[in-house]
């Protein structure tokens, strides 16, 4: 469902690129209103990647849910790391990335490019934050979360 609103709403924005220091192409498509994450904060997180033919290469909807991401300050700041747009966000923000596929693969997964992908090519992620919490609040919350699964 949030797939749905950003892809829509990211053709509208596709001349609202910009750029970081270290190189990754983005366009904010909502600004959330919430605060960003601090050092060693958990942040709940809507990934959808995708290669430049389209094909979904990841989806965290298809895995039940946001994926949680450990926020750290001192990473990112490497062209081709996924990690250097996380400075950017707050809670309720959705956004679109654009990155090298050879650089993601070599900076951020640290494994050899796929025969499938061009090193040319760009990956484009879609990422929406929905939450961000300390580390005891995450457990709090995962813990409510397998017993819900478990009631079910």
């Amino acid at each position: 469902m949030i797939w749905a609103f950003m892809a829509l709403v990211a053709c509208d924005s596709a001349d609202s690129w910009e750029t970081t220091d270290s190189g990754l192409r983005y366009s904010m498509v909502r600004d959330g209103d919430g605060p960003s994450p601090k050092n060693d904060e958990v942040m709940l997180l809507h990934f959808k990647y995708e290669d430049d033919m389209g094909n979904v290469m990841y989806n965290t909807d298809d895995l039940g849910g946001p994926a949680p991401v450990l926020y750290n300050d001192s990473l990112g700041g490497e062209e081709g790391n996924i990690e250097d747009i996380f400075h950017l966000l707050s809670k309720g923000d959705s956004l679109l990335v654009k990155m090298n596929a050879e650089k993601l693969f070599t900076n951020t997964f640290r494994q050899p490019l796929p025969d499938s992908i061009s090193n040319e090519s760009d990956i484009t992620f879609y990422i929406g934050v929905e939450d961000i919490m300390s580390q005891d609040d995450y457990n709090t919350y995962r813990m409510a979360l397998a017993q819900k699964m478990q009631e079910e």
